[in-house]
């Protein structure tokens, strides 16, 4: 979310300022703390409980009802998985998870690292449609303006280093040099 990228790439249409675009990107992102909240206690509670799953056996281990559930019930999961669901349905726990991840978010938001911890994906599209006005027959706007962003930031060496290292760890993955 490069706020000065966005207000010179050539698809700012609508002519918004940087100051325009810096207070929608904090709109937008001061709307995200409970939802990353969920979305973050959601994970946990999903990585929690299918811990330590059972894999599929072969054909040749399961040849009877009675072995298919001796490889279920003797998994160490399903031995956990009660205690892992009370925690999990205790009174309070949800609730308790769920405020400390939002004040974890909404301090993001306080000390500005909400530009790297937050979903840009969800606010991209808000953004762009904050700062662009496609012609009627648009083709792709959401590639158009990413790509807009990007030019420009080439254009004006700042591109993001992260993006910089993205770009060389795949050109190397696929033999190329970086």
């Amino acid at each position: 979310m490069d706020a000065t990228a966005v207000q010179n790439c050539n698809l700012n249409t609508r002519k918004r300022t940087l100051t325009e675009i810096e207070v929608e990107l904090n709109r937008l992102a001061n709307s995200q703390p409970a939802w990353l909240a969920c979305r973050q206690v959601l994970t946990r509670m999903r990585q929690d409980v299918q811990q330590d799953f059972p894999s599929h056996p072969n054909l040749a281990a399961v040849t009877t009802v009675a072995q298919a559930e001796q490889h279920i019930t003797t998994a160490p999961w399903f031995n956990s998985l009660s205690a892992k669901a009370t925690a999990w349905t205790t009174a309070g726990r949800v609730l308790s998870e769920l405020q400390a991840a939002e004040q974890v978010f909404s301090a993001a938001l306080t000390n500005g690292q909400w530009v790297a911890e937050f979903s840009g994906k969800e606010m991209f599209r808000r953004l762009r449609d904050y700062v662009y006005q496609p012609p009627q027959n648009p083709g792709y706007p959401d590639s158009d303006f990413a790509k807009a962003i990007g030019e420009w930031q080439q254009t004006n060496g700042q591109v993001p280093a992260d993006l910089v290292d993205l770009r060389s760890a795949l050109r190397s993955k696929v033999g190329l040099p970086p």
